[in-house]
């Protein structure tokens, strides 16, 4: 997995100067100009949280001040269908958030993402602003042009590995047994950074992931194991959604996260 994007590159000449009387002056010049910028393999999710959590960032402030007064269960499922097709589709909507009241959060997305662009990704911290007012700032340190959307990339990438995943489970009772099972999907899971088991909650929680969690593979087969717990923002904490089942869980089944349940 890649996305292709963009960096600075910032190269220095140095003139020497002989002037009349023989004297050497030097004069220094500093030219920048754009690069290509790969990000790629699993770095793209360590990005991708990033850009998930500014754009979430950007919507609760701008909530605030136009005094919307939308959900945040809803502002988080709208801010994940913005990242996941781009604020240039028109696939995201919602059956609460006003037409007018998306107008306005893609506008100012589109601004923060135009200013991103055109400085190369050297404008990197952005304060959040209204009539004036500035508010908390937010980072966006990527290297592409924020918000343009992810399907062709996630969309292939969850669909196969949810496919994988119900395929060794469909083979419990007859092929493997449940211990075998999580054997085998904790191959699996260790090919996936902690960064993508962290992306794939979000998307389980804000996205279009549900039938995850339905069908336990998050939590009886263990998918998210080595989820980075701390990481999590603005959703629910992961120990507290799974409340229940860690009260269930046998102490021969082991903890739910690596870094435990407590």
């Amino acid at each position: 997995m890649m996305i292709t994007g963009y960096d600075v590159s910032i190269q220095e000449s140095i003139q020497e100067i002989i002037g009349e009387k023989g004297e050497s002056t030097q004069n220094k010049t500093v030219t920048e100009s754009q690069t290509i910028k790969i990000t790629e393999s699993r770095k793209v999710f360590v990005t991708m949280h990033t850009e998930l959590i500014a754009l979430y960032e950007f919507l609760e402030f701008y909530n605030e001040q136009y005094k919307t007064s939308i959900e945040k269960e809803e502002l988080l499922n709208y801010a994940y269908k913005l990242f996941f097709f781009g604020i240039k589709s028109d696939i995201p909507s919602s059956e609460v958030i006003d037409d007018l009241s998306m107008l306005r959060f893609k506008k100012h997305l589109n601004n923060v993402r135009n200013r991103h662009r055109n400085s190369n990704g050297k404008t990197n911290i952005f304060e959040r602003t209204f009539k004036n007012i500035a508010m908390t700032n937010v980072d966006l340190f990527i290297k592409y042009s924020p918000f343009s959307g992810h399907e062709s990339r996630l969309g292939h990438y969850y669909r196969h590995l949810y496919s994988t995943v119900k395929f060794v489970v469909s083979k419990e009772g007859t092929l493997f047994n449940y211990k075998q099972v999580r054997g085998y999907l904790k191959i699996l899971r260790s090919q996936m950074s902690n960064d993508e088991q962290l992306m794939l909650y979000y998307n389980c929680l804000i996205g279009f992931g549900q039938d995850w969690e339905i069908n336990g593979f998050l939590t009886k087969y263990r998918m998210i194991h080595n989820l980075p717990v701390d990481k999590v923002r603005f959703v629910t904490h992961p120990r507290v959604h799974f409340h229940e089942y860690i009260k269930s869980l046998p102490k021969e089944d082991g903890p739910l996260f690596e870094w435990g349940d407590e």
